[in-house]
């Protein structure tokens, strides 16, 4: 009797830890996400006009306590799934990744003794530090077959939820000046539709089903919607060498040669059609009146020019962590260009004015350390997270030249933490003479 009920505990614990280990993080970080992010007027716009808000110079280093507590969730989940772990499994782990994402945080803790704004500094430093502990828990835990399949669902539901909001405002797909925003901005809905086009291409090459190659396409044709330039150019470039990395070389060509008669196909018909043709139209992805708009986001000159301005005067180690975009220092922006901003839009930009050069150093021996674990990878059975990871790193730094989203406390930054923490503690970790 005794050995019968042992029995039935036994069959009953994986299906609670999957629930625990599994769906717990899933659905805090995707209430995390909606509550934080969506707004149904982006829906209502049909081209993501900026949503009225509050005086940004008022919320500067505040946030709602709703926002609080969700990142105190993921905080706390994140450090249950370590212990758990660390109860059942002994996986090896890459420790110069895990080291380095130390010393950073470390790094961004002292700053406080130099921040602009100590105060600032201490609150974003404990976001920071919920976002990095749940996004590390996550990629320790998690196989890379669960985290693709976790991320698909999350980005696939942010996409189908926006979608059904422009429809049931009857903005979807209409003509002029449209973007596919749904719920989110145009310029993070890129992302979310740039995640699961690489997730489902890393899926279809792993397991073949064309179920995630369909996904893919459908991801694809969402990016190109947002009309997000930045954005776009980073996924297709990111997606070029995802696909290049495994295709075979005649298959490379011949999609080539396709894809070259289709586009001449296309401008035949349109001149045929007597539109104007202009490449530097279709490169401007048919937004040419909003460059010198700074609300919409795409006049980013006088936000670098600003920040760079202030930042030669502390180059060495910045205002400290989040502690640049004060109350005091929005509200001067605000008055020297007659709008305000309280980001870079360049995570090079963000992390300069946030962590100085000697931070930026660490971030790149991250970086540098990340690629090549990842590299490793490839000849490895965890080859689907070096695929993955180099993928991400390209798609964050092209992105980053205009977005400063890997770096805020986003779910952009939560993927790209949790990714780095997969390929350390997933994988054959080599001899010293073998890191390469």
């Amino acid at each position: 009797m005794s050995l019968a009920l042992n029995s039935s505990a036994t069959a009953r614990r994986p299906s609670f830890d999957r629930l625990l280990m599994f769906w717990v993080p899933v659905i805090v970080l995707a209430v995390l996400v909606i509550r934080n992010d969506a707004r149904m007027a982006y829906a209502q716009s049909a081209n993501g006009a900026a949503v009225e808000a509050a005086d940004l110079a008022e919320n500067a280093g505040t946030g709602t306590r709703e926002r609080q507590l969700l990142f105190l969730a993921l905080g706390a989940t994140g450090g249950m799934l370590l212990w758990r772990d660390q109860r059942t499994n002994r996986r090896p782990i890459y420790w110069p990744i895990m080291l380095l994402l130390g010393l950073l945080f470390a790094y961004g803790c002292c700053s406080v003794v130099w921040s602009d704004s100590p105060f600032l500094t201490v609150k974003r430093m404990i976001v920071l530090g919920c976002l990095a502990l749940g996004a590390i828990g996550i990629g320790k835990v998690w196989s890379t077959r669960d985290f693709c399949l976790a991320l698909i669902g999350w980005t696939l539901l942010f996409v189908l939820i926006s979608v059904a909001a422009e429809l049931a405002n009857g903005v979807f797909l209409r003509g002029g000046d449209y973007r596919f925003s749904g719920v989110f901005h145009p310029n993070k809905q890129v992302f979310f539709c740039a995640f699961l086009f690489l997730c489902s291409s890393c899926m279809y090459q792993s397991e073949r089903k064309r179920i995630y190659l369909a996904i893919a396409i459908f991801a694809l044709l969402a990016v190109i919607l947002t009309k997000s330039r930045t954005g776009t150019a980073a996924c297709l470039l990111a997606g070029s060498w995802l696909w290049w990395s495994y295709l075979p070389r005649n298959w490379i060509v011949n999609l080539a040669v396709a894809g070259s008669i289709l586009f001449s196909i296309g401008l035949i018909g349109l001149g045929a059609s007597g539109e104007e043709v202009s490449l530097l139209s279709a490169a401007r992805m048919g937004r040419e009146d909003e460059l010198s708009d700074p609300t919409k986001l795409t006049g980013r000159l006088p936000i670098w020019t600003e920040t760079l301005s202030a930042f030669i005067n502390q180059p060495l180690l910045g205002f400290g962590y989040g502690a640049f975009w004060s109350p005091e220092r929005i509200r001067y922006f605000e008055s020297q260009n007659g709008w305000a901003f309280s980001h870079a839009h360049s995570i090079y930009i963000e992390s300069a004015v946030n962590w100085g050069l000697l931070g930026v150093f660490i971030m790149l021996m991250i970086v540098v350390a990340t690629v090549r674990r990842a590299k490793y990878l490839l000849r490895t059975h965890e080859r689907m997270a070096g695929r993955w990871m180099i993928a991400l790193l390209i798609l964050a730094a092209i992105a980053g030249l205009a977005e400063s989203a890997f770096v805020a406390d986003g779910f952009e930054a939560i993927v790209l933490c949790a990714s780095i923490g997969l390929v350390a503690c997933h994988g054959p970790v080599p001899p010293a003479r073998g890191m390469r």
